[in-house]
């Protein structure tokens, strides 16, 4: 999917800030790995997707971590992201900007995927 530059550069600045905390308290999450320019290490593909963050919790159950945009959060793309993830028995976090909360409930709502939690930035 295509995305203008103001759109990725807000993308990965969102994914960046939610590194340090979910490895600090309470979460302690560990694994942590994130698809980002300039990181080594990226989550392995789930089905057709690559998540933006995978990471194992204390008690070693998987996590998938999706950061969506504004633009980006209500359309097929993010559909089927939440799909192939959802296939995994994971658990599944989407991290959206805070005024984007509504929408992102809404849609997880609707696709059937309400085991999914919607974090907020900003």
């Amino acid at each position: 999917m295509e995305f203008s530059k103001a759109d990725q550069e807000m993308h990965d600045k969102m994914l960046r800030s939610w590194i340090t905390p979910l490895q600090a308290e309470p979460y302690g999450y560990t694994n942590v790995l994130v698809d980002l320019p300039g990181t080594n290490e990226r989550p392995a593909q789930v089905g057709t997707s690559i998540p933006d963050l995978t990471a194992m919790t204390r008690n070693r159950e998987r996590v998938i971590g999706e950061v969506k945009t504004s633009n980006d959060i209500d359309n097929d793309h993010t559909r089927g992201q939440l799909s192939d993830y959802a296939r995994t028995g994971a658990k599944i976090m989407l991290l959206v900007p805070k005024d984007s909360k509504p929408i992102a409930d809404q849609v997880c709502q609707k696709w059937g995927f309400g085991q999914v939690q919607v974090w907020t930035y900003g």
